[in-house]
């Protein structure tokens, strides 16, 4: 009975302190929300009577992340804490732009479209059976999956390999050209299978095939052009030691608190001389992803739904009429760049209208949830870091394209064939 109450009471000491976490996370993000006004480019501009609304729109959202206070963690935990941070910032953000859409409505469907997707995202994990793969079988794969990522890398090195430095890989990115099946294997093994790899040496220990991983992930960057590929194994190095620490809900919660916090700090005080940092990590990392809810909703105030056209693996199957692809659309009439955005503008605003959107994002969730079925067993911080990468590219792009072009449903398979005793024994399961 005396051991039962201690663990009663660890458990509460661990929700207590998580929700402290939450709720300097939501009074950090707000903080860099309002930071982040005066964007021309996004047209967003501060407004300071639309100050008190904003703020108490911002508290009335912020009891939804408390869920994450209590619910189990889970592959849908995870992308529904960041998803959260994208609409939180939508929410703020609303109040201080110069577009002219239904605000009202489009706060309302994205906070409902945010539940939808959370709750079978975070609650729904189905027990599925699953076939027996060897110890001997899980190591012949994880080699062919290395050998796979290092030829990708040679392959894409033969169409493109330049060494610049991140303010200049806009000037040549545009010219980058790669046959479709070097393209998705780029996307997968840069997204999916090396951070899935770096996962499971990290749980078995193999240091050197940890270098390895890190090294393959890093030689994506010349090839690619993009930041994500750039920071892509610090991002990992970030979760890795954050799972030393404490457990794999606060490594969720502070893999994006401490990186906010800083910025906010450094801007605060030293404001042009920390812009830098803030622009790459509090304005490109939440901002932009948030502000381009406001972008779509602009847009599609004035022309109708898409019906999913504008997701490129769908649009040949669903026989779309030819045209631009959206991002050049929006980036012809708004001068943002050729940006993506996640499910909740694409899947949802674009495709079936605001009304709608709550309803496919449910939908979404449920897929997302497919991850917490084939994850069960597997030990939370393989799971966390095996996914990391992929965190950030559902901010950024929509399912379809996580699931295909980034290699998501490949992920999944893979966390379905893991035996469970290839990973570091005695760790908490997610069971």
């Amino acid at each position: 009975m005396a051991q039962y109450l201690d663990v009663r009471t660890l458990n509460c000491s661990k929700q207590l302190a998580l929700g402290c976490l939450l709720a300097c996370y939501v009074l950090v993000c707000l903080a860099s929300f309002l930071l982040s006004l005066d964007h021309s480019d996004h047209h967003l501009r501060f407004v300071p009577q639309a100050l008190p609304k904003a703020i108490g729109w911002a508290m009335l959202f912020s009891v939804v992340p408390f869920v994450f206070m209590v619910a189990r963690f889970s592959f849908g935990y995870f992308i529904s804490f960041y998803f959260y941070t994208v609409i939180f910032g939508f929410v703020v953000l609303s109040w201080f732009t110069d577009f002219i859409y239904d605000h009202e409505t489009a706060r309302a469907s994205a906070m409902v479209s945010f539940v939808a997707f959370m709750l079978p995202a975070t609650l729904l994990s189905v027990p599925i059976s699953r076939p027996t793969l060897s110890l001997s079988g899980f190591e012949l794969l994880l080699n062919l999956l290395l050998v796979f990522c290092a030829a990708t890398a040679v392959l894409g090195a033969c169409y493109n390999f330049r060494f610049v430095g991140l303010g200049s890989i806009y000037e040549f990115r545009s010219t980058l050209k790669y046959p479709l099946p070097v393209g998705y294997s780029i996307g997968i093994a840069s997204s999916s299978v090396l951070p899935f790899l770096f996962a499971t040496f990290v749980s078995q220990g193999r240091r050197w095939r940890i270098l390895l991983t890190l090294a393959l992930l890093l030689a994506f960057y010349p090839i690619t052009l993009t930041k994500m590929a750039f920071f892509s194994s610090i991002w990992l190095l970030w979760f890795a030691l954050l799972l030393r620490f404490v457990g794999a809900r606060a490594t969720v919660i502070l893999s994006l608190l401490v990186p906010l916090l800083i910025g906010v700090v450094l801007f605060a005080i030293f404001s042009e001389q920390a812009r830098a940092y803030f622009e790459l990590v509090n304005f490109r990392m939440v901002t932009t992803p948030a502000s381009l809810l406001n972008v779509y909703n602009d847009f599609f105030a004035r022309h109708g739904p898409t019906g999913f056209c504008q997701v490129s693996v769908l649009n040949k199957l669903l026989s779309c009429p030819d045209g631009p692809a959206l991002p050049e659309t929006l980036e012809k009439i708004y001068g943002i760049g050729y940006l993506n955005a996640s499910l909740f503008a694409t899947e949802g605003i674009a495709s079936v209208g605001l009304l709608f959107a709550p309803a496919i994002a449910f939908l979404c969730g449920s897929v997302v949830s497919i991850g917490n079925s084939v994850s069960r067993g597997l030990p939370p911080r393989f799971v966390l870091l095996s996914s990391a990468v992929l965190s950030q590219y559902f901010l950024n792009v929509p399912l379809t394209t996580v699931l295909v072009t980034h290699g998501a449903a490949l992920l999944f398979l893979l966390w379905y064939l893991t035996p469970r005793e290839a990973l570091c024994p005695g760790a908490e399961s997610l069971q």
